[in-house]
């Protein structure tokens, strides 16, 4: 097996780790979820949503989805008071005094591509609102002067829409590391989710939001580090990118100023590409 082709057929394997799934009528299947529990799953068609993922992968580029419920989130400061619902709505997180703001980290890996943040909430008031952020705040890398912060995504509810949600929709990558203020120097950029809850009542509460993001390969470098990998080469993008996540050094040590596209892989390449991508480890 060829070395492009190979690592072709690598990546495809890794896409192929979801769980065993059982089909159902009407676009749905049966499938053992990480918590060890049989669900059944939507699969495309009329029974899917745009912004819903229909199988969540672990690996690959696919949709994978976050959530963090209401108890994740913890008071922006010390004068608000915060309680949940009764009865059917446990889950739900109202406040009954203070400024209503809560916070919660935002986790994804860097150059992540972030489809939706949706807020799930209840509101009933007609004279306040539940609006959710996406905000991010940075430092200089090296230094860790000049802080700042701003709230890019935002969104509030309008109306008394009860038992429903609203939507972020960055359709962008998040990155840890770059020069967001645009000063020329890069700083260290971290997220956060932010939630404000208006009234001080059960009218206005809040369950938790999900998000849905990807992992994407990350864009091509504009000159090459392989001498056999030029950039007009069909495979570039992926052979830059398996370097720079460290998954392959080369292929003519000590030089390694090659990748061998159009060579056979060993047995020993392949443990090499499997570990490193995979984080294999032998566990204490």
């Amino acid at each position: 097996m060829r070395r492009s082709t190979g690592l072709v057929v690598f990546l495809a394997l890794c896409l192929a780790l979801a769980a065993p799934a059982t089909l159902l009528a009407q676009g749905f299947v049966e499938m053992e979820l990480p918590d060890g529990q049989l669900h059944q799953v939507p699969v495309g068609g009329p029974a899917a949503t745009p912004d819903r993922a229909n199988a969540p992968e672990e690996f690959g580029t696919s949709g994978i989805f976050a959530w963090q419920g209401a108890a994740a989130f913890r008071p922006d400061d010390s004068t608000t008071v915060y309680d949940t619902g009764s009865t059917g709505t446990y889950f739900y997180l109202y406040k009954t005094a203070g400024s209503g703001w809560f916070v919660a980290p935002f986790e994804v890996p860097s150059g992540a591509y972030v489809t939706h943040v949706r807020l799930y909430l209840n509101d009933t008031d007609a004279s306040n609102g539940l609006t959710l952020s996406l905000c991010r705040n940075w430092v200089n890398d090296s230094t860790g002067v000049s802080p700042g912060a701003d709230c890019p995504w935002s969104v509030t509810t309008t109306g008394t829409p009860g038992y429903s949600s609203i939507a972020l929709t960055p359709s962008t990558n998040l990155l840890h590391w770059f020069d967001v203020d645009s000063d020329g120097t890069d700083e260290d950029v971290n997220y956060s989710l932010w939630v404000l809850v208006g009234g001080t009542t059960t009218a206005t509460s809040f369950m938790g939001v999900r998000t849905l993001w990807n992992r994407q390969v990350s864009a091509a470098p504009a000159s090459a580090h392989f001498t056999d990998v030029p950039t007009s080469y069909w495979g570039f993008q992926y052979v830059e990118a398996l370097r720079s996540a460290g998954i392959t050094s080369g292929c003519n040590p000590p030089t390694n100023n090659q990748y061998c596209p159009e060579s056979y892989v060993k047995r020993s390449e392949m443990a090499k590409f499997l570990a490193v991508s995979l984080g294999l480890h032998w566990p204490y």
